[in-house]
């Protein structure tokens, strides 16, 4: 018979397990406009919106677990040097998801690039423009994505 103590930890942990997934299952939608302007949202907008997949990192420490309970997809690649407390480990990429974000990225840039200034919608809901130097910073991350899937 389990005791109380192990009982509440296994409620805990289902609670816990059941609000990771809500959480993970929320999505990232990408629409255009009438303008032909591309928004990234939380909610679809229209029936033309796209659910992006989303590059979901683990913490470093959330990799240092007993070996029994250490998976092949959270650990980080064994050429690389163990992460500090806190340091973000990036799971290893199978070729089909490399070849996935790098057409991703690839998109990401030449839609980046075509338009003029970009419209954003920030955590409040409010539309604005993207400062010159903050469409800079992003054309030179997604340059940066495509270096490192794209090889």
């Amino acid at each position: 018979m389990p005791t109380i103590d192990e009982m509440l930890k296994a409620l805990v942990f289902f609670v816990l397990t059941v609000a990771s997934f809500h959480t993970a299952t929320a999505g990232i939608y990408k629409w255009v406009d009438e303008n032909g302007q591309v928004h990234y949202g939380e909610r679809p907008v229209g029936s033309a919106a796209e659910r992006m997949q989303l590059d979901v990192r683990q913490p470093a420490a959330a990799t240092e677990e007993s070996s029994e309970e250490k998976t092949e997809q959270t650990a980080p690649a064994p050429a690389q040097p163990a992460a500090e407390e806190g340091e973000w480990v990036e799971a290893p990429l199978s070729r089909r998801e490399k070849r996935q974000r790098c057409a991703n990225a690839r998109e990401r840039l030449q839609n980046i690039e075509s338009r003029g200034r970009l419209r954003v919608t920030d955590a409040d809901g409010q539309v604005r423009r993207l400062t010159p130097k903050e469409r800079d910073a992003r054309i030179r991350q997604v340059r940066k994505d495509i270096r490192k899937y794209c090889r």
